[in-house]
């Protein structure tokens, strides 16, 4: 009677403290799990890149080289306009101050250096864009997107991820026109595509 009374007080204290482990443990493991998401790490990946961009390509319009911050303008991404701020709070880009904001099509004097398009906007393969990418092309604007039909419609990087790493696709547009200046190490590792000069 002894030992089954001991043998089962045992399992009783095994029990319990199985259950506290769950309870103390589960929250932690949640939060690794969270961490480790593929998608978050791509953001961060993606948002080191578009740091690194100006030491790698350089703008030659009068008003890019003008303008007193350097302005990164990112559309249907709410989650990397945010990362990207973390990582950029109290940084310059080309020796400027940081100006990081949610693009607007209709306001021509946010003058962007930068925009950044979500994969999933409604932007990309939007015949109706194109008046708007043929704009930015003329007034200079680096438009990156993650989106392989960015750089048909006129953009200039594309952000392809696969297996949780980066890879380039540029357009020989940025390669051989004018607007910018781009860094050799950039063109030795990314991918040319021949890019679409909007009339």
């Amino acid at each position: 009677m002894g030992i089954l009374s001991s043998l089962t007080n045992r399992r009783i204290r095994n029990t319990l403290v199985y259950l506290l482990c769950v309870l103390l443990f589960a929250p932690l493991h949640s939060a690794v799990a969270d961490s480790s998401n593929r998608p978050k790490k791509e953001t961060k990946l993606k948002a080191l890149i578009l740091y690194q961009a100006p030491k790698l390509i350089g703008w030659q319009t009068p008003a890019k080289q003008e303008a007193p911050v350097f302005r990164y303008c990112i559309l249907d991404d709410p989650y990397l306009k945010q990362v990207l701020t973390g990582i950029l709070d109290g940084k310059k880009s080309a020796g400027k101050p940081i100006d990081i904001v949610s693009f607007d099509e209709n306001d021509p004097s946010q003058n962007c250096h930068i925009l950044y398009i979500a994969h999933d906007s409604q932007m990309n393969g939007n015949n109706s864009a194109i008046g708007l990418f043929k704009r930015l092309q003329d007034e200079g604007v680096l438009i990156v997107g993650s989106n392989a039909a960015i750089i048909t419609m006129g953009g200039h990087v594309s952000l392809n991820s696969f297996r949780n790493k980066i890879g380039f696709e540029i357009s020989e547009d940025l390669l051989l026109g004018h607007q910018f200046k781009l860094n050799s190490r950039l063109a030795g590792f990314a991918t040319i595509i021949k890019s679409k000069k909007l009339e």
